[in-house]
C-alpha cells in the first residue's frame, strides 16, 4: 500500500502522549472523567486485582 503525501503529513504531525495511572475501583470513574475534561482519552482500562490500570491517550498537532 502506498500513502500520500497527504497521509504522511497526517501522520508525521502528531505527537502522542501517554499516561497510565493505577487506581482502586472506587476511584476510577472520577479519574476518568477528569482526564476526559482535561483533553485526554481513555485508551485502555483494566482490571488488576483490587485495583484498575487506566491508559490514557492525547493526541496532538504539532
Amino acid at each position: 500500500m502506498k500513502l500520500t503525501d497527504d497521509q504522511i503529513r497526517s501522520i508525521m504531525e502528531k505527537h502522542v502522549t501517554c499516561k497510565t495511572v493505577l487506581v482502586t475501583s472506587d476511584e476510577s470513574n472520577a479519574v476518568i472523567e477528569s482526564h476526559l475534561k482535561e483533553g485526554w482519552e481513555l485508551a485502555n482500562n483494566i482490571e488488576c486485582g483490587e485495583k484498575r490500570k487506566l491508559t490514557f491517550r492525547k493526541i496532538e498537532k504539532v
